[in-house]
């Protein structure tokens, strides 16, 4: 089972019980980021140098909340998906004639053709081209991958694979008993879209992490944290001992406003 993966030097995952590790591109191979829930209590999220012993690695504590905290926050999930992250999309603002050119790919209807069948036999051939497993659990895949899958949704038979299932705008386009997603294009822009309550979601704007977070934290909050992640990335870079990061072990308590 795979349990670590890797894109060239731009991402590495590894999953173990009781956490999740990763790195960014940019930072160095020694220094990651884990989420951590081997607490009985609680979870946290903390940045660590791998050097020494494990018990003495250099680690700073960003932040950390109750387990009851995730269970408590899962009603609220579906709305803040579709009130906070999606947007809903009218289409009053488009005159009678724009609306005759707007499209509609179901993604639903592209899995379902007897074309896709080809695109997944072709693009699992790159995967696998560009892929290797290491140690039986941990896969690497070569950021030249990119590439090659490129060159595949740009070739002729994937182009006419999605150009046959392109559908016009009408009154029911978006009425269905279960949630759909797809592209919609409107003039030169394409929105990834989800159907809700007989309406069109589009993603809203974000243009970079912070603002997305900020949808679910409040934005000083949002600041602090990414102050001290700043913070802590640069105090790690010379620590040698868990001694050396002691003093920076303040983390956040996270919880959820009633």
């Amino acid at each position: 089972m795979i349990n670590s993966l890797s894109i060239g030097d731009l991402f590495w995952s590894e999953i173990e019980d009781g956490r999740i590790s990763f790195r960014f591109h940019g930072m160095a191979p020694s220094v990651h980021f884990t989420i951590s829930w081997e607490n009985e209590n609680n979870i946290n999220l903390h940045i660590t140098k791998n050097i020494g012993d494990g018990t003495y690695k250099p680690k700073i504590v960003i932040a950390k909340w109750d387990k009851d905290l995730v269970n408590k926050f899962i009603p609220y999930i579906p709305a803040l998906i579709i009130g906070k992250i999606y947007e809903p999309l009218s289409f009053k603002i488009y005159s009678r004639r724009s609306r005759k050119n707007i499209r509609i790919i179901y993604l639903d209807e592209i899995e379902n053709h007897a074309n896709f069948k080809s695109f997944e036999k072709d693009a699992t051939g790159i995967f696998k081209k560009h892929s290797v497993v290491k140690r039986k659990n941990r896969l690497k895949i070569k950021t030249s991958v990119e590439k090659d899958f490129l060159s595949l949704f740009s070739s002729g038979p994937i182009k006419s694979l999605f150009l046959n299932n392109l559908r016009t705008l009408h009154t029911k386009s978006f009425k269905s008993p279960a949630s759909r997603c797809g592209i919609i294009f409107l003039g030169n822009k394409k929105h990834q879209f989800v159907t809700y309550n007989n309406r069109c979601y589009i993603l809203k704007n974000r243009k970079n992490f912070q603002e997305f977070l900020k949808v679910f934290m409040k934005p000083e909050l949002v600041d602090e944290l990414t102050v001290k992640v700043n913070e802590a990335l640069i105090r790690i870079k010379d620590a040698n001992t868990y001694a050396d990061t002691l003093p920076y072990n303040n983390p956040h308590q996270l919880y959820l406003e009633s």
